[in-house]
This record gives C-alpha cells, structure tokens and sequence, in this order.
C-alpha cells in the first residue's frame, strides 16, 4: 500500500523522501557509530590533559619533598653536631678527672684545679619533663714549655664535646727551663639526657 502511494507520487517527490529517508538513515549510522567514537576521542583528549596536569603537580610535589628532607637532615645533623658539643653528668666527671693525665701526655705539671662555683643552668620546658643544661667551670693552673702548653690546650678542645677556654694569663716560671705557668678557665656544658635534645 506505501509502495502503491511512493509510485503515484511524482519524482520530485519521491527524490525528496528518498532523500530524507537517506537523511535519517546517515544521522542513525552517526550516531550508532561515529557519535560514541568522537565522545571517546574527547573523553581521552580531556584526560590526557588532567593525566599532564596530575604529572606536573607530582613533579613539583617530588622537588619540593626533596627540598625538605635536605632541608631536614641538614637540621638533623645540625642538632646532631649541638648535642654532642654536650657533656653528660658521667662524661663531665671523667673529662676532669683526667686532666691530670693530659697535662701529663704533653709535658705539662698541672698544679691546681679548682671548680667555680656558678649558678648558669638553663632549663628549657617540654612536654613532659624539663630539659636541663648547666655549665660547669674551673680554674687551672699548670706549667710547661710554650709549645706544651698550646699542646695542653689543643688537646682539651681536640673532642667531640666542647670545651670554652677562658682567659689565658701566661708567666715566666723558671728562666733556666723556660717554663711559663698558665692560668686559665674552661667552661663545659653538661645536659641530663643527650637523647632529649635530640628528641626533645
């Protein structure tokens, strides 16, 4: 019956459906076929664009991660170096215990040793407990040559712990010899606890 109408009709008619019919025939197949490809093309153009923009944040997250952990053992090394300057309380006692002994290895008579009495602590507040860091001094007197008594000094400041020479005050002992006595003050910082410092 459709096939009896279409064939009455005339052909600019029937050029005019066959072309619709053609018409709708290309926009279906478009869109059953080349609609869902273009999508995809979008959709992967859309995500190479977040998928560089991702890379690029992590470089710069990587860099500036770098950065810090230089940063931070730069720091740690740093403390580290700050809290073996420090005595502790057994170290302190064994550093002027053997000061007899170091004058000794360098030629040195050490003639008296008197601590100073001085109230330098310093407590810093934590968390949980003080931390509590004090200075400890005395007063030498020892003779020797020039040279052994640089090497006398040279030697109490050659450690990992450090030792503050104070004044230095040099005179002639003995002319024969060429003895000079000396006279002088070292300071030692002592902390409780080393690992708090590290810690702390």
């Amino acid at each position: 019956m459709l096939k009896n109408k279409i064939a009455k009709l005339n052909s600019s008619s029937r050029n005019a459906i066959t072309t619709a019919l053609i018409f709708i025939a290309a926009v279906a197949m478009y869109n059953w076929m080349v609609a869902p490809h273009v999508n995809y093309l979008f959709a992967v153009q859309r995500y190479e664009a977040v998928v560089d923009n991702i890379a690029h944040e992590k470089e710069i997250i990587i860099k500036a991660l770098e950065r810090n952990k230089a940063n931070l053992q730069q720091l740690t090394d740093q403390l580290t170096s700050v809290r073996n300057s420090f005595f502790t309380p057994a170290e302190a006692k064994t550093f002027f215990s053997n000061l007899e002994a170091i004058a000794k290895d360098t030629d040195c008579i050490l003639q008296s040793l008197n601590f100073t009495k001085q109230d330098r602590g310093v407590a810093f507040k934590r968390s949980q407990d003080d931390l509590h860091i004090s200075a400890e001094s005395a007063t030498l007197s020892f003779i020797g040559s020039y040279d052994n008594i640089i090497a006398f000094l040279n030697k109490l400041q050659n450690r990992i712990q450090k030792v503050w020479i104070g004044s230095i005050r040099l005179r002639i002992f003995d002319i024969q010899s060429a003895k000079l006595k000396c006279d002088t003050t070292i300071t030692i910082y002592v902390v409780q606890d080393k690992e708090a410092v590290l810690n702390g």
